[in-house]
């Protein structure tokens, strides 16, 4: 571990949220803490797992709960924003994209030539990922 040392004082004073003296908790860990209540978090971690391998089953369940309901009202939000956008706001975007065309364009080519490897390497990772997206471009292609 190559943390920096700092007492809980300092970190109060620092405004940090964690501290490291380097000794080890109750538990045996050597491991950050928390300023607010002292805990280790190793601890934390640990307690929490346990209480997620007990609860999964509900946990899961109140999740699925809060994104249908959020879901469900930002999706209904999403489709008002873009019914009542109007055509002057997508024309202002056309407009918009279409200045900034040519220097996204000239950022790319810089980067791509800067960077080869990474970018040859991104998109053989990607081909992989996606074979049905590929083939249907070469058939497309083909088929032209």
């Amino acid at each position: 571990m190559n943390l920096q040392k700092l007492t809980r004082a300092e970190a109060l004073q620092a405004g940090a949220k964690r501290y490291f003296t380097g000794q080890p908790c109750s538990k045996g860990h050597v491991a950050e803490r928390l300023v607010s209540n002292f805990g280790c978090l190793e601890c934390a971690a640990e307690k929490f797992k346990r209480y997620y391998q007990c609860n999964a089953d509900a946990l899961r369940a109140r999740v699925a709960e809060w994104r249908l309901a959020n879901n469900e009202d930002l999706n209904a939000r999403r489709r008002h924003d873009r019914a009542a956008m109007g055509d002057e706001y997508r024309a202002a975007r056309r407009e918009e994209y279409s200045r900034n065309a040519d220097r996204e364009r000239r950022r790319v080519a810089a980067y791509r030539s800067a960077n080869p490897e990474k970018v040859r390497a991104s998109q053989s990772q990607w081909q992989q990922a996606n074979r049905h997206m590929k083939a249907a471009a070469q058939g497309r292609r083909k088929a032209a």
